[in-house]
């Protein structure tokens, strides 16, 4: 079953198998496989992916362009991967796109000076996009915009200070309370939530558990 606010990108699309989606967008199941005990098969993808969004306004109410300025066109709580932005009667030499990335880079995209009436897509298929402006030198209009919210997750582990007594040493043989919080950070829903704590023993399982956790959203 497809779950929500995801999609399955097309079948077979690409090369190489090994990246590509095995399965059938209309079943939403893959082709029969049969493996041998011991055997393998790494190349399967269900080939999940965010729901895409497509803003703009469609309304045709939109009559005006913009004067010269700086407007934003992208600006939500978390990055996403932004493919394109559209715009409208684009005049002026020296009107560009902004996009600003969340690992504090940036980049700008020169729009076509097409005039009125005129249609261009600014092609930019970026991960990671923070927000994104539209200069405009002389005037135009912004139509719309394309992307996907990208999935994040931040989990934390604080000690709980009342189990210390306030203060913020152990002594031997003295317990100590843990809270661990999971914030989803990104863009798209939380599920089937689950976390694994090795104890302070990387490479050894036997001593993991599975705490307890508050989710917070953010």
């Amino acid at each position: 079953m497809l779950p929500a606010n995801f999609g399955f990108t097309v079948q077979g699309a690409g090369a190489d198998n090994a990246l590509d989606s095995d399965v059938n967008v209309s079943t939403g199941q893959t082709a029969i496989f049969n493996l041998l005990p011991n055997e393998t098969n790494d190349t399967l993808d269900a080939g999940l992916v965010p729901d895409c969004v497509i803003h703009g306004d469609f309304s045709g109410d939109l009559t005006e362009d913009l004067p010269p300025g700086t407007y934003p066109i992208f600006n939500e709580p978390s990055p996403a991967h932004v493919y394109s932005v559209e715009l409208l009667n684009i005049s002026g030499i020296d009107s560009f796109v902004t996009v600003e990335l969340a690992d504090g880079s940036s980049f700008k995209i020169y729009a076509k000076p097409l005039g009125d009436d005129s249609h261009q897509v600014i092609e930019i298929n970026s991960p990671g996009v923070d927000s994104i402006t539209l200069t405009l030198e002389e005037s135009g209009r912004i139509l719309s915009i394309y992307y996907c919210p990208e999935p994040n997750i931040e989990i934390s582990k604080t000690p709980n200070d009342a189990g210390l007594n306030g203060i913020k040493y152990v002594l031997p043989g003295e317990t100590v309370t843990y809270t661990y919080e999971v914030r989803n950070t990104g863009g798209t829903p939380l599920g089937d939530i689950s976390i694994t704590d090795d104890a302070g023993t990387p490479g050894n399982s036997a001593d993991d558990f599975t705490p307890t956790f508050v989710v917070i959203l953010s």
